[in-house]
């Protein structure tokens, strides 16, 4: 889970895959599905601050770390070797 600086919060559904954003008080706003389509056996492993507002969503499995927006959309996919 991470609180961008408007309050609002990013939480990481890791058995879905998600991430789902949350404002200040808690009402619902949005959700990304990481992977199209999602497998049992790939799993979201880890989400941190990258600069900013800005997330990073690193699946483990997947050799993947996605830049996610404060809106939720995917700003690049970098391969992780």
């Amino acid at each position: 889970m991470r609180r961008l600086s408007d309050g609002r919060i990013v939480v990481a559904v890791c058995g879905d895959r998600q991430l789902r954003s949350y404002d200040a008080s808690g009402k619902y706003l949005a959700t990304l599905n990481l992977a199209e389509p999602p497998s049992p056996q790939r799993i979201l492993v880890r989400l941190f601050p990258a600069g900013g507002d800005t997330l990073a969503a690193h699946e483990g499995l997947n050799l993947r770390l996605e830049l996610i927006a404060p809106d939720l959309s995917v700003l690049r996919v970098i391969p992780v070797p």
